[in-house]
């Protein structure tokens, strides 16, 4: 006989698939499981009670987040938190949790304030003093919170708490770049010459975020480059450069002091040559212009100056000729050469990738020369015949790169479930190996067409599958949700336009991998592999 606690679950369970067409009934089980003995229903209930948006859901939430066990309150203010408006009224709830004694319970409430947006704004004077609590994570939340609700209130204790020898310097920048107010740039500025390393990144990408506001910053920022030890910052100090607007003098003169580092050999570069490398693909035309020179002297082209050009982009097309030519008289240096021409995207350097694909049989140049046919702008009906040859291939890597490459082209294909989260693997791999942010809307595109491809393909694999290989695939989506979760801290820092469409395709996929995770989870067939959800739901104390 089941008992209490077996029932209780399974009604729950039930309900985080039922709640949509059957709102009422999942009020009532859940207005008795927050009440239950048991506080892994009551956190469980209260999680669930996020879905169901109403105001009884709030005022049952209202009720949990003073419940003895600190655990349960925290889902219950997280819940609360997705409430939307209904949460205005919830006010008070959130202050007592900002003082709550728990520091779990401080932090999950500057969480929800986090996620709960412009409402939270008139609790900005309780977040505030966060800054100071002995707790680092929660000083640093509390930094995350203020920067996310953009309140000019919270400048003041922002700009002591930066001075504070153990405040979190890194968030308190982003912070006031998100509040963007003129009033942080010199204090910015300061961080930059006076807090070392700790911040630099993100006080870059603030200082960039004022745009012109910001002129007082270029003597600082031109400074860097004189500072090796700081060399891994020239990307994103070139970045700000760009975004707040520099000459064109002092553009040449920042491409002619970074162009030595990147004349060298890959068996011997210097430390400074890949932030080097970056941040003249930054600066394209004048970068373009010191290659040409370069080119005159010295006829060969180099290994970075090959990956440059591929930095650079399609404003590198004129060199697509020579690079074709290049890939026929040295075909040892064939990735940075196929790299390079599928990052300018020209069609032009089709036939040169296409004929060498044809003759080699090489997996590893197979493989290259597959990812740089896919990453050109548009390809004939003759690569893509070649691509398709490859859907089948005993290699699976190269099966994963012919897929790749024909989705980013809105070919017709349709791998199997397995084979498309391989893919999705592949993608991320190179994401978060090489964020190269001058081939970045190939990886968007990949990544969408990807994410769409899903449903079908698992819906078509589903029926056919062992149970083994289910809970592997299962085990797999969790995987790759994992890696989401890093892409998507990997790009934090970022507020570009293209680098905001990325964030949200990952959000987006994300979202399609736990859908198919959880369509087919009370398919007759698969009902014994309920313990891998139950693992997320229920799994957690």
């Amino acid at each position: 006989m089941r008992s209490k606690k077996q029932a209780r679950q399974e009604e729950i369970e039930w309900l985080s698939w039922a709640k949509e067409e059957y709102a009422e009934e999942a009020l009532e089980l859940l207005e008795d499981a927050i009440a239950d003995n048991d506080p892994h229903i009551r956190r469980n209930a209260a999680q669930m009670l996020g879905d169901l948006p109403c105001e009884k859901s709030v005022t049952l939430l209202r009720q949990a987040s003073q419940d003895r066990r600190e655990r349960v309150r925290c889902e219950a203010l997280l819940s609360l938190s997705q409430m939307g408006h209904l949460a205005k009224d919830a006010l008070e709830t959130f202050r007592r949790g900002l003082h709550d004694p728990a520091p779990r319970v401080k932090r999950t409430t500057l969480q929800a304030l986090q996620r709960l947006g412009p409402l939270a704004a008139p609790l900005v004077k309780d977040i505030t003093p966060l800054l100071f609590d002995r707790k680092h994570t929660i000083c640093e939340q509390a930094a995350q919170t203020l920067g996310s609700l953009q309140s000019v209130k919270a400048l003041p204790a922002l700009f002591s708490c930066l001075d504070h020898y153990n405040g979190p310097r890194a968030q308190i920048c982003k912070a006031l770049g998100q509040i963007n107010s003129p009033k942080a740039i010199q204090p910015l500025i300061k961080s930059l010459t006076q807090y070392g390393s700790q911040a630099r990144p993100n006080v870059l990408h603030s200082l960039g975020l004022f745009g012109p506001r910001a002129h007082k910053a270029i003597p600082t920022l031109i400074d860097e480059y004189q500072k090796r030890h700081y060399a891994q910052y020239w990307p994103e100090t070139t970045k700000a450069l760009i975004q707040i607007g520099i000459t064109a003098q002092q553009t040449h003169n920042i491409a002619t002091l970074l162009f030595p580092y990147i004349q060298t050999t890959p068996d011997a570069p210097y430390a400074e040559t890949a932030p080097a490398l970056l941040s003249l693909g930054y600066l394209k035309e004048d970068a373009l212009i010191l290659i040409k020179e370069h080119l005159q002297e010295h006829p060969k082209y180099s290994f970075y100056i090959t990956k440059l050009l591929g930095y650079i982009g399609p404003q590198a097309s004129e060199s697509v000729p020579t690079l074709t030519r290049y890939i026929r008289q040295h075909p040892h240096q064939l990735k940075p050469l196929a790299l390079a021409l599928g990052s300018i995207g020209s069609p032009r350097a089709e036939d040169a990738l296409h004929t060498h694909l044809q003759q080699t049989k090489d997996p590893k140049e197979q493989s290259i020369l597959l990812r740089a046919l896919g990453m050109l702008e548009t390809l004939s009906s003759q690569a893509l015949m070649s691509i398709e040859s490859f859907m089948d291939h005993a290699h699976l890597q190269l099966q994963i790169e012919a897929h790749i490459a024909l989705y980013r082209h809105q070919a017709h294909t349709e791998p199997s479930l397995p084979l498309l989260l391989e893919c999705i693997d592949s993608t991320l791999n190179q994401l978060n190996s090489q964020p190269n942010p001058h081939t970045l809307h190939h990886k968007i595109d990949t990544l969408r067409a990807l994410h769409q491809a899903l449903p079908n393909a698992a819906n078509t694999w589903w029926p056919q599958a062992t149970d083994e290989q289910i809970g592997e695939i299962k085990r797999r989506i969790r995987g790759r949700r994992q890696r989401l979760v890093y892409a998507l801290e990997l790009f934090n820092v970022y507020e570009t336009p293209l680098l905001m469409q990325h964030t949200e395709v990952l959000h987006e996929l994300m979202q399609t991998l736990q859908q198919v995770h959880d369509t087919n989870h009370f398919d007759e067939q698969i009902v014994q592999w309920q313990d891998a959800f139950e693992d997320i739901l229920f799994g957690m104390d």
